[in-house]
């Protein structure tokens, strides 16, 4: 099968994309990574002192249910999801 110079650029350019997306997950990966470690460290921080202050694990739960609600209501303001 012959392939013209047209298709043959077409090619190499979806290809070239391609890479820049594999490239840019990657990094992302790292990134999100890295973010997912300080969120977790900081909600481990949160439901500490929550802890120490005397907060029973419904008051938690309620305040995740809250939380969770308002991270919806973010991305959706955004756009991303």
């Amino acid at each position: 099968m012959k392939v013209s110079k047209r298709q043959l650029r077409r090619i190499i350019q979806e290809e070239k994309v391609k890479l820049q997306e594999l490239d840019q997950v990657e990094y992302q990966s790292d990134e999100w990574h890295q973010a997912m470690d300080e969120l977790r460290e900081g909600l481990v921080n949160v439901v500490t002192a929550a802890m120490d202050v005397g907060l029973l694990d419904d008051d938690l739960n309620d305040a995740w249910a809250d939380t969770k609600l308002m991270i919806r209501d973010m991305l959706d303001a955004s756009g991303e999801f």
